[in-house]
């Protein structure tokens, strides 16, 4: 809004988690006074009907001190700091039908998985209001059935064949409609990688929320 280059940061917390994500939102911005020249606006790209009063939220560490102005048509606080301004949008739009999706690679290698994830990360990219969690790599440990090296020594294992690396994708969105459109860009991007020979996703018995995204549906043929 004021012109400059700038990045976009999605936070996400569970529904029942709200008054937590009110409390590290304003935090946050607080925080954000150290980084000199910092501007932040609101990016959403959903609009769900609920707002977070921001100034509201932050208004008493600004000892009254603070101003108001307008910035391409937008309401924003305005804090004096030493090295010039530090300036928020006083309102921030909260998405409340979001949720997550998944992506299991399964590879020949760990370089190819790597590649696999990858890939569908920088496709879900061009899906504006969806984002990899992190940095889109997760390895976990804890699912002792979906480590390869374990097939053999635990029941139930539920490795395929041939596979030798498995990595996850896990993604937010900010409204599942957006979601529906990410995960065929996702599971395509990564089907194109050499090695990579499976794609699928945890639903882990419908624990991830009330959501539910049909892989054969949203790929089609």
């Amino acid at each position: 809004p004021d012109g400059r280059p700038g990045v976009f940061i999605q936070l996400t917390m569970p529904p029942n988690m709200r008054d937590t994500m009110l409390e590290e939102l304003e935090l946050r911005v607080a925080l954000a006074t150290l980084i000199p020249s910092i501007a932040i606006f609101d990016a959403a790209v959903v609009d769900s009907g609920e707002t977070i009063d921001m100034y509201e939220l932050t208004k008493e560490r600004w000892k009254g001190y603070e101003e108001e102005r307008e910035i391409d048509g937008r309401t924003c606080c305005v804090v004096h700091t030493m090295p010039g301004e530090f300036i928020f949008e006083k309102v921030f739009n909260l998405s409340v039908t979001g949720s997550d999706g998944h992506l299991v690679c399964y590879a020949e290698s760990l370089s190819a998985s790597i590649a696999g994830v990858m890939a569908a990360k920088s496709a879900i990219a061009a899906v504006d209001g969806v984002s990899p969690m992190g940095y889109g790599l997760e390895q976990v440990f804890r699912e002792h059935d979906f480590v390869p090296a374990l097939k053999d020594k635990i029941e139930d294992s539920k490795v395929p064949e041939g596979a030798n690396s498995i990595l996850n994708l896990l993604m937010f969105c900010s409204d599942t409609s957006l979601m529906k459109k990410a995960i065929p860009l996702a599971f395509r991007a990564a089907a194109q990688v050499p090695g990579v020979f499976l794609l699928g996703a945890m639903n882990f018995g419908g624990e991830f929320g009330k959501y539910e995204y049909h892989l054969y549906e949203l790929l089609g043929d």
